[in-house]
């Protein structure tokens, strides 16, 4: 779409609807590099295009699609696009990003619905898998796993992106199972972890918490929270915001619940005051927003908006 009208520049059909109760479409946000466009399909088609014009540039077909559907994006690492494939494809798998070519694969855990996660530690690349059952850590270059563990949801949805912060591994799912905060250290060639705190009091099903001057920020299945990032303690929590999505500029959350309503509040641990509200779209909006050049573009399940915040 043209950012400044609204106008369709080129769109293609790339593979079947996907159709379900909760929404039907493409499930992954497509991610551009160097003028190409990768987008993971929801039945596993993995597709480059060409930014400018939408031809095709390379494919591949995942073959082990989860119960809701592949749903993370593409991780472009260096020369390298990264996918949460899943089993004999790999639990993840990377590809050279110009020509598609398979360059490594690193488990055959079930897939789950998170992006792969990348983040440095003591000078060495690494990328998180937020697997069906499990968490996983591979090397970026050479796709050597250095770390594992079990990490069971109710219906394997661990879809909320892990975040690494100063030697920790935050991560959370909804449901019962909550979240765990990791600290790292080096064993040998690999990495091992101790459990600094584990608590249901994050429960994000799959939107991501945003951390900032040592606080997380998530809208997870119950309410919007604020929560120490070191310690768990929750700061506060305001309840019936459930599932909805953030964007962090200029310290300020920029809050899109699921009913379509914008909130823009300082962040702060105190509490979440909103300088201004607006209802920009109706039914569910479950999409990240983006804010570019101080406009904000919003979606709901069939229509895309943009507002200038500059005002």
């Amino acid at each position: 779409l043209d950012a400044d009208t609204g106008a369709v520049v080129w769109q293609k059909p790339f593979e079947k609807q996907y159709r379900n109760e909760h929404g039907d479409g493409t499930r992954a946000t497509p991610t551009v590099d160097e003028g190409r466009v990768y987008i993971l399909g929801a039945h596993g088609r993995l597709l480059c295009v060409d930014a400018n014009t939408g031809s095709d540039l390379w494919e591949k077909q995942l073959k082990h699609q989860p119960t809701w559907a592949y749903a993370g994006s593409v991780l472009i690492e260096g020369d390298l696009a990264i996918v949460s494939a899943g089993k004999s494809d790999g639990a993840l798998a990377a590809f050279n990003k110009k020509t598609g070519n398979p360059v490594w694969k690193c488990g055959d855990d079930p897939v789950g619905y998170a992006t792969p996660y990348p983040f440095t530690f003591n000078g060495q690349r690494y990328i998180v898998g937020f697997m069906g059952n499990s968490a996983l850590i591979a090397e970026a270059k050479t796709g050597r796993e250095v770390w594992r563990m079990p990490w069971k949801t109710d219906w394997d949805v661990n879809a909320a992106s892990p975040l690494f912060h100063d030697g920790y591994l935050f991560l959370t799912s909804g449901y019962t199972t909550g979240s765990a905060l990791l600290k790292l250290t080096l064993e040998g060639d690999k990495l091992a972890s101790t459990t600094v705190w584990k608590s249901d009091v994050l429960l994000n099903k799959f939107q991501s918490c945003i951390l900032h001057d040592g606080k997380l920020y998530g809208s997870d299945q119950n309410a919007l929270k604020c929560v120490d990032f070191l310690t768990g303690k929750e700061h506060w929590k305001k309840p019936r915001i459930r599932n909805g999505t953030l964007v962090l500029a200029d310290g300020h959350l920029l809050l899109l619940t699921e009913g379509g309503q914008l909130q823009i509040a300082q962040a702060s641990p105190e509490d979440f005051v909103p300088l201004g509200t607006a209802d920009i779209l109706t039914g569910r909006c479950w999409s990240v927003s983006v804010l570019n050049g101080g406009r904000l573009y919003a979606r709901n399940l069939d229509r895309v908006v943009c507002f200038d915040l500059r005002g």
